[in-house]
């Protein structure tokens, strides 16, 4: 899992309205060769949603149920690690 420091960019929805994101962090799955992103958007920081990369370029939604869940799971170790909790002090 990797933590980013306020890493943040500029995407373009379908809509062509700009939004700022924010990466929390980001974790690969190796077995599926996958690295999912922690992301939220700068007015609306407690509401965490993730994606995936297939090229380090791109973002894609995750949709598949198992991944959902994983990414639940990972997310929910990340807020309950006391280690990351006192480094956001």
């Amino acid at each position: 899992m990797e933590t980013k420091e306020k890493e943040t960019f500029t995407v373009v929805t379908d809509d062509g309205v700009e939004e700022e994101i924010s990466i929390l962090f980001s974790y690969e799955n190796e077995e599926r060769g996958k690295v999912y992103y922690f992301l939220y958007r700068m007015e609306e920081p407690d509401n965490i949603f993730v994606m995936w990369s297939p090229d380090d370029q791109n973002l894609e939604p995750v949709t598949d149920e198992e991944e959902l869940a994983e990414a639940d799971e990972v997310l929910g170790a990340y807020l309950d690690d006391p280690k990351i909790q006192e480094a956001k002090k």
